[in-house]
């Protein structure tokens, strides 16, 4: 458990897994080759979606990098 992260809340790793945070649910990757997955928070009973916000598409035949995204951080759970 770690101070002040809502999603590392619980002490244990049984059942709710290390600090609450659930299944993982899938990835997927979009038109422009950037990654997206989603999680499921057990103790809020939330889903998390996520991405990287920043480094090389995915797609294509030449290796390019992405725009970057701005952080989200706890403001954006």
């Amino acid at each position: 458990m770690r101070d002040g992260d809502p999603i590392d809340i619980v002490n244990d790793c049984g059942y709710n897994r290390c600090g609450g945070l659930g299944d993982f649910l899938d990835i997927r990757v979009d038109a422009y080759g950037r990654t997206w997955f989603a999680l499921s928070h057990n103790i809020a009973d939330i889903g998390i979606f996520g991405t990287i916000n920043s480094g090389p598409s995915l797609r294509g035949e030449n290796i390019t990098m992405l725009p970057e995204m701005p952080l989200g951080g706890m403001l954006t759970l």
